[in-house]
């Protein structure tokens, strides 16, 4: 799974990834990183994501990475917010998105204060997950919060994205974190046509 595996999707319109309403985790749970209004919160792997705009309006920053220039353009349009562009920067008052690879991205330049992160773990295989988990790895050794929302889900048939990963994976990585919340209730759409007999989502705040 490449680069251009996510960008086809975009193009081809294989989203049933993005949701219309923010995550219920996000808007319950995410004021408990007690953080200060106008903190920047870090989303990989952003697509055009509805959350961007919860937290915008809740008086955060936000700073998405996506390598789909499609997304990031349907983004600003659906939510008619205005930009404009600097290299590989789409920048708005209180939200940019940098068009490009996340595994690459420096993040040395930016006072990040939370990772919020939806759909991003769950999108990637198991040899990518380790390049992601030593990522942000990078941001939670300098105590910054990482508020990950990952499925999983029983079945033999479906390959992914999204991925079910247990939570003895992330565990082993973030031995700090703790599960938050669990919700256990069959998905529509996307997972039961594919077959799952059963699945949960878990928040984990580290």
């Amino acid at each position: 799974m490449d680069q251009k595996f996510w960008i086809e999707c975009w193009e081809k319109n294989l989203t049933g990834f993005d949701q219309s309403a923010p995550h219920p985790f996000l808007v319950n749970h995410f004021n408990k990183l007690n953080l200060h209004k106008g903190s920047l919160i870090l989303a990989p792997l952003c697509g055009k994501s509805i959350d961007m705009i919860w937290l915008k309006d809740q008086g955060y920053k936000v700073l998405g990475i996506e390598l789909s220039q499609k997304a990031i353009k349907a983004f600003f349009e659906t939510h008619k917010i205005s930009y404009k562009k600097e290299g590989a920067f789409y920048i708005s008052k209180d939200i940019s998105i940098f068009c490009g690879d996340f595994f690459s991205f420096n993040f040395s330049y930016f006072n990040i204060f939370a990772i919020y992160d939806r759909a991003s773990l769950i999108a990637l295989p198991e040899l990518m997950r380790r390049d992601y988990y030593a990522k942000i790895k990078e941001l939670t050794d300098k105590k910054t919060p990482w508020f990950l929302i990952k499925i999983s889900y029983q079945t033999t048939q479906i390959v992914g994205p999204p991925f079910s990963i247990k939570d003895e994976e992330i565990l082993a990585q973030f031995p700090a974190m703790k599960i938050d919340q669990k919700t256990k209730k069959m998905k529509k759409g996307q997972l039961r046509a594919a077959g799952a007999k059963s699945a949960s989502s878990t928040l984990y705040i580290v």
